[in-house]
């Protein structure tokens, strides 16, 4: 089966740097849209190169995205815009930094990955509807 793109959603990672979290069928993806070394020309390049291709050109367009499967996605928590903050999106995972080390089979190391959203706040209920349709049980709204 080939892995279908079911839904983006727009973040920020320390304020310069845009990303698009692309949830597949297997997995999340991490694409970098710009940063501070970037343009508006190169972002909007990007924007339009992921609209249009496969996840795994997406992965592979820059080295620093990444893909988190499915599988390793301990928690996804979400919390809610206000009215003078962004929403956030934190999703927590199974590290495999450190796989040999003996503490790592008694307690299983975690990366933590947080973004603030960057898409217009009344879009949020639309993007938790698409985290919690792939990863319902792993879900946490605040």
């Amino acid at each position: 089966m080939s892995e279908e793109i079911l839904g983006r959603i727009e973040v920020a990672y320390k304020r310069d740097n845009l990303f698009n979290l692309v949830f597949t069928s297997k997995r999340i993806i991490v694409a970098r849209l710009s940063s501070a070394l970037l343009g508006l020309f190169e972002t909007r390049k990007r924007q339009e190169e992921y609209g249009g291709t496969s996840a795994e050109s997406i992965l592979k367009a820059d080295e620093m995205n990444f893909a988190i499967p499915y599988e390793e996605v301990v928690k996804v928590e979400m919390k809610r815009p206000s009215t003078f903050s962004r929403g956030k999106i934190k999703i927590l995972a199974i590290s495999k930094k450190f796989p040999d080390l003996p503490i790592a089979k008694i307690i299983i190391p975690v990366d933590v990955y947080e973004f603030t959203f960057k898409e217009e706040k009344n879009l949020f209920d639309e993007r938790v509807n698409l985290v919690r349709s792939i990863l319902p049980d792993k879900l946490s709204l605040t």
